[in-house]
């Protein structure tokens, strides 16, 4: 809906409007209001095309016309996705710099379909709010994408959809078919070829962490991740172990199996949960001593069973994962890497537009 359409709904049907300059509209209620509409599809258009001449004019005149061609009817696809109330921010020199990037790399890379959706993603993020600091590592993400592989991008999606999200209030089924969803649409045995992580630190979407593991073994990191959904080996005195004098502040946080086997049971939390319980209880200084208990206590066949759930294929790459000589787990995302993983996440899968890059 126009915004000046949605004003007049507002405003009543017997109000006297005419139009304005500047894109306004002067409502007449006993006075004259000015309310501004911001700018309309045609002049973010011009924008654009003035963004993008001096590039055109470096090319001969086949190249010209078949560059513009492609950029204005990319930008033709793109506009009804952007938000209208967003368009202003056409005007500002750093969205400009950030959209002849992306257009840049559009071009780039053939035009691909898969990488325009990316791309899109990512002008949505430099529209989504007005930090400079994050505007420049969507540009440097934008620049980058051409020097990367289909494979390359999804490897990001993949690694950031397994480590860095955290599945709330859902139990183990629902976990599995996310998880089958995200593996069935980013996997590749590609991943599993030498030295195939390495464009992603020569292009600054990973660096290596020398001499400590970022993360864990993936079975020890998808147990911490998703607590609720295993079953431990667990007694009092393992407890004991961890808490000590502060054993009467924790030990509700488990119920005993059987009067008989001695075993305790986990209650059904998830991390994030987990976590905010240990601080309720002034025991948050136990948090990581407490999780990497649980990552031994639950059995690694559980944990193998879970993956084959998902895919076959998981069992070969966590292999090689926890392969020190392979060295995935050295390899820690960058501020770029996210930007470029969750922006192919939001092309590639459903559900997962409230997803925000953000830099921490």
């Amino acid at each position: 809906m126009q915004a000046g359409m949605f004003t007049m709904v507002l405003l009543g049907k017997n109000e006297n409007t005419q139009q304005s300059g500047d894109n306004s509209i002067n409502v007449h209620a006993g006075g004259d209001v000015s309310i501004c509409t911001g700018i309309s599809y045609d002049d973010v258009k011009a924008i654009a095309r003035d963004v993008f001449r001096s590039e055109y004019e470096k090319l001969t005149v086949q190249a010209r016309e078949t560059a513009r061609d492609q950029v204005e009817g990319c930008f033709d696809r793109w506009l009804p996705c952007l938000p209208e109330e967003k368009f202003q921010r056409f005007k500002e020199p750093k969205v400009q710099f950030a959209l002849h990037d992306i257009f840049s790399s559009y071009l780039a890379s053939d035009a691909d379909e898969d990488m325009e959706k990316i791309l899109l993603n990512a002008l949505k993020g430099c529209l989504d709010d007005e930090s400079t600091q994050k505007n420049a590592v969507i540009r440097r993400a934008v620049q980058i994408l051409p020097m990367l592989t289909k494979k390359h991008i999804d490897y990001l999606s993949f690694i950031y959809c397994f480590i860095n999200i955290n599945y709330r209030d859902i139990g183990r089924h629902r976990i599995v078919e996310d998880l089958k969803y995200v593996t069935s649409s980013l996997y590749s045995k590609e991943f599993l070829q030498d030295d195939f992580i390495d464009i992603l630190n020569y292009s600054g979407c990973l660096y290596y962490r020398s001499g400590l593991k970022k993360y864990l073994d993936f079975e020890q990191y998808i147990i911490i991740q998703n607590p609720h959904i295993f079953t431990y080996h667990i007694t009092k005195k393992d407890i004991s172990s961890i808490f000590g004098n502060d054993l009467p502040k924790a030990i509700d946080l488990f119920t005993p199996e059987s009067q008989h086997t001695g075993q305790l049971v986990l209650k059904k939390m998830t991390q994030p949960h987990l976590t905010a319980e240990l601080k309720i209880r002034g025991l948050e200084r136990y948090d990581i001593e407490f999780f990497k208990f649980l990552s031994t206590a639950c059995p690694r066949e559980q944990v193998h069973t879970f993956l084959q759930e998902i895919s076959p294929d998981l069992l070969q790459f966590v292999n090689a994962w926890n392969d020190s000589d392979q060295e995935y787990s050295w390899q820690v995302f960058t501020a770029i890497g996210t930007a470029i993983a969750i922006f192919n996440c939001k092309a590639k899968m459903e559900n997962f537009e409230n997803i925000k890059f953000r830099i921490n």
